[in-house]
């Protein structure tokens, strides 16, 4: 027996499109901006919490005092 289809306000087509303008908008210049600066991070989110959890925290270690 199937259900019925449920859709989630979040993803509907206008949802998303709307969240990829505010992206270009807002964070895609902060990305550039921190690039720009040497100081933008790349962490490999991949794998268990503990991994991703522990990748980050040795890319930030270097800028914290």
């Amino acid at each position: 027996m199937r259900g019925a289809l449920f859709q989630r306000d979040d993803d509907k087509e206008e949802t998303v499109r709307h969240r990829l303008e505010v992206y270009q908008e807002q964070t895609a210049p902060l990305v550039s901006y921190y690039a720009d600066e040497d100081i933008l991070v790349g962490v490999d989110a991949t794998g268990p919490v503990e991994e991703v959890t522990q990748r980050a925290m040795d890319a930030i270690r270097p800028f914290m005092g």
